[in-house]
């Protein structure tokens, strides 16, 4: 039971109506102690008609600080437990910058315009030192909260939305991570302390394999003959996927022969910004056994590359095409390959 004093959800609202002189106006009611509604009057905005309301009843308008907001920002609007970890964690190395001498986590959400999202990468490069991308990435942050303050309505704008840091700004001092790059050797090593996932670790560094390829793979036997040891019934997939894939019927070596020569690319074909053509051209190679793992993505785009250089290709399993070739139904292009053109 509610208080007659006290509105119910659907009449805390301003609503639309018409004025006699043809104007759209917003329309202040509300229930007074004896239980009747009663009008303050038309108002030409909604904001002026529910201050109306709320002066009516008695209530003070909430005003929400940045702070106040970010305490309840996680329960009003969850995310995956590393996402909202970052997220804080980017948001409270801010909290404590003054704005116009006022700290931002004391700063009204609805008072907070694009000028001081300006003051505060300033801040940041200037005072705090930060990188560009450490800078950009706290500007992400709090402005997908301050989207989830619109939807909330505890503010009426993004302050932080298209704010860019460019890495040539020169107000940037901090150099961007450099990315660090392991030989071969390096990535063995790593391997052989990697225990019982040494061969997953190995599929990753010798086998170019991403990672997506690598889950569905299932139970494997895998066999090294640099070390003569075999590592069994290791698995990498979701154990739905397990179930699916059964384990081949006998061992299989998975690391190629030490004098094999290795061609990095970096895109779906083999023949894309690599130096494979000259090497084929060089050692007058003309066909081509192709092996992967999918076949309708590298093994697709590989072999169309291979055909259009005149290169014979073989699937690793080729298999007989039931249609006869130059016919109709089967054509030209893509699938001559399957006929050894």
């Amino acid at each position: 039971m509610r208080s007659t004093c006290e509105p119910a959800e659907e009449e805390r609202g301003a609503s639309k109506t018409d004025h006699p002189s043809g104007r759209l106006v917003w329309l202040a009611r509300f229930t007074n102690a004896q239980g009747r509604r009663k009008s303050t009057g038309t108002y030409s905005t909604k904001r002026e008609a529910q201050q109306a309301i709320d002066d009516a009843y008695g209530r003070r308008e909430r005003v929400d600080t940045l702070g106040d907001y970010f305490k309840r920002w996680p329960q009003l609007h969850p995310r995956a437990a590393r996402t909202q970890a970052t997220n804080e964690h980017r948001i409270t190395r801010v909290l404590a910058v003054e704005l116009e001498g006022v700290r931002l986590e004391n700063w009204p959400l609805a008072d907070l315009r694009r000028r001081h999202a300006h003051e505060l990468v300033d801040v940041m490069l200037r005072h705090q030192g930060r990188a560009a991308a450490g800078a950009q990435n706290i500007l992400r942050a709090l402005s997908a909260m301050a989207e989830d303050a619109i939807t909330d309505e505890a503010a009426e704008l993004n302050a932080f939305r298209g704010v860019t840091v460019r890495q040539s700004d020169p107000r940037v001092r901090k150099a961007p991570k450099r990315p660090r790059v392991f030989s071969w050797a390096e990535m063995h090593h790593f391997a052989d302390a990697c225990g019982q996932h040494e061969a997953m670790v190995r599929l990753l560094a010798d086998c170019g394999l991403r990672l997506g390829e690598l889950l569905p793979l299932g139970h494997i036997q895998v066999t090294s003959p640099a070390e003569k040891r075999s590592a069994r019934g290791l698995s990498y997939g979701f154990p739905s996927r397990r179930s699916r894939v059964r384990p081949p019927s006998s061992a299989f070596t998975i690391l190629p022969p030490e004098d094999t020569d290795f061609v990095v690319k970096a895109r779906h074909s083999v023949f894309y910004t690599t130096p494979l053509e000259y090497l084929l051209r060089q050692r007058e190679v003309d066909h081509l056994v192709l092996a992967g793992q999918v076949t309708e993505q590298c093994i697709l785009y590989s072999a169309l590359d291979a055909y259009v250089r005149s290169l014979r290709g073989d699937r690793g399993a080729r298999r007989r095409c039931s249609r006869r070739r130059g016919s109709r139904r089967c054509g030209a292009g893509a699938h001559d390959e399957e006929h050894g053109r």
